[in-house]
C-alpha cells in the first residue's frame, strides 16, 4: 500500500523555493571573494618564548619590526632573528632588548627562527 503524502507541493513550486532559497547565499560569496587590504608594516613581539604573531603578512616595500619583550634584569631571557629559507632577509644576534627593523622590497615568504630556542619560528609574507 502507497501512503499518500500530506503535503502536496507541485515540483515547479519546489524548484522555485530552492532557487528564491540560493539567492540568499549571493551576498555570502560575494562578500568572501573580495581581496583583503595588505598592511604597509607589521610588529612581532617577542615573548613567552615566541613570535607574537608568528606569520605576518604586508605588501612589498612594506616593513616589519620586531621587539623584544622577554623579561627584563636578571629575568631577560635572550633572542636572535635569523633568516632561513629560500628568500632571506638579515637578522640579529641575541638580545634581550631593543627592536630590530626589516623593508621587505620583493614579494616571497620569508621563514626566520630564534636560534636559542627550538621551534621559536615565524614567517613574513610580502605581497
Amino acid at each position: 500500500m502507497v501512503k499518500k503524502s500530506l503535503l502536496r507541493i507541485p515540483h515547479w513550486a519546489l524548484v522555485a523555493m530552492l532557487a528564491v532559497a540560493s539567492l540568499a547565499l549571493v551576498p555570502v560569496a560575494l562578500a568572501t571573494a573580495q581581496p583583503r587590504q595588505v598592511a604597509r608594516s607589521a610588529t612581532v613581539v617577542l615573548r613567552n618564548i615566541a613570535f607574537n604573531p608568528s606569520t605576518v603578512t604586508i605588501r612589498r616595500g612594506g616593513s616589519v619590526r620586531w621587539e623584544w619583550r622577554d623579561g627584563t634584569g636578571l629575568a631577560a631571557v635572550y633572542h636572535t632573528l635569523t633568516s632561513i629559507g629560500r628568500d632571506r632577509f638579515s637578522g640579529t644576534g641575541a638580545h634581550d632588548s631593543g627592536s630590530y627593523t626589516v623593508r621587505f622590497l620583493r614579494p616571497g615568504r620569508y621563514a626566520y627562527e630564534c636560534m636559542l630556542h627550538v621551534g621559536m619560528t615565524g614567517t613574513v609574507i610580502v605581497r
